[in-house]
C-alpha cells in the first residue's frame, strides 16, 4: 500500500530474503510467489517517507532491496544496481549506511548466484569506496560489509583493506575489525597476528579488551 512507509517495506523485503534462504522444512513454491510479486514492484516502490520529524526518505534503500531480491531469484538488474548505488553514494549518510547494511547479508544469502558473475566486483568496489569516508559510522558499516565478502574471490583485497582500517582514528572502527577477526585468521594467519599485535597496544581500552577477551 502507498500508505505504508518505505522503512516498513524495507523490513518486509529483508524478512522475505531471510526466509527464502532458510531452507524451510516443507516445500514452498517460491518461484510462483515471486512471479506474482514481481508484477507489483512498481506499486511496492511507492510509499511514505514516514510521519515523524526525524523520519528519512528511504526510497533509494527500498529500490536497492528490491534489486537484491531480484538477484536472489536469478534475475539480472545490473544497470539498475549501478544507477542506484551511484545515487546512494552521492546521497546522505543515512542512505549510505542503509545500503551497506543491506549488502552485509546479501552475499551470504545467495553466494552461489553471485559468485563469479559481474555483480560481485561491483559490490566490492562500492563497499571499499567508503573505507576512508569522513563519517566513522559509515566506516564502521563498511568494515561489516567487507567481512561479508571475505570468502569471495577477492579475499586478499578484503583482508588488506581490513588490515589498513586498524589505523582508523575511530576506536569503534578498529573494534569492528577485531570483532570478526577470526574470519581473517581462517584466510591469513600472518595478517591476523599482525592485527592482534596492533590491538594489544591500542590507545583505547575497549579495543585492547577485545583482544584480552579472546585470549582468556
Amino acid at each position: 500500500l502507498e500508505t505504508q512507509t518505505h522503512s516498513e517495506k524495507v523490513d518486509a523485503v529483508q524478512l522475505l530474503m531471510s526466509l527464502k534462504n532458510q531452507g524451510l522444512p516443507y516445500s514452498y513454491k517460491w518461484e510462483d510467489y515471486y512471479a506474482n510479486l514481481k508484477q507489483h514492484f512498481e506499486e511496492i516502490e511507492k510509499g511514505r517517507s514516514g510521519f515523524g520529524f526525524f523520519d528519512k526518505d528511504e526510497t533509494l534503500s527500498l529500490r536497492l532491496h528490491i534489486i537484491l531480491l531480484r538477484y536472489m531469484f536469478g534475475e539480472n538488474g545490473l544497470e539498475e544496481l549501478l544507477e542506484t548505488l551511484s545515487l546512494i553514494s552521492n546521497g546522505e549518510e543515512y542512505e549510505i549506511i542503509s545500503s551497506l547494511r543491506a549488502l552485509i547479508d546479501f552475499p551470504s544469502l545467495e553466494t552461489n548466484k553471485i559468485s563469479g558473475n559481474s555483480v560481485q566486483p561491483i559490490l566490492l568496489q562500492y563497499i571499499s569506496s567508503f573505507c576512508f569516508n569522513e563519517s566513522h559510522n559509515v566506516r564502521y558499516c563498511t568494515v561489516q560489509a567487507l567481512y561479508s565478502l571475505i570468502e569471495s574471490q577477492y579475499t586478499n583485497f578484503v583482508i588488506e583493506r581490513l588490515s589498513k582500517m586498524m589505523d582508523d582514528d575511530a576506536y569503534k572502527v578498529r573494534w569492528a575489525v577485531l570483532y570478526q577477526a577470526s574470519l581473517i585468521k581462517k584466510q591469513n594467519e600472518q595478517i591476523y597476528n599482525f592485527i592482534i599485535q596492533k590491538a594489544k597496544i591500542d590507545n583505547h581500552h575497549l579495543v585492547r579488551r577485545m583482544v584480552e577477551k579472546d585470549n582468556n
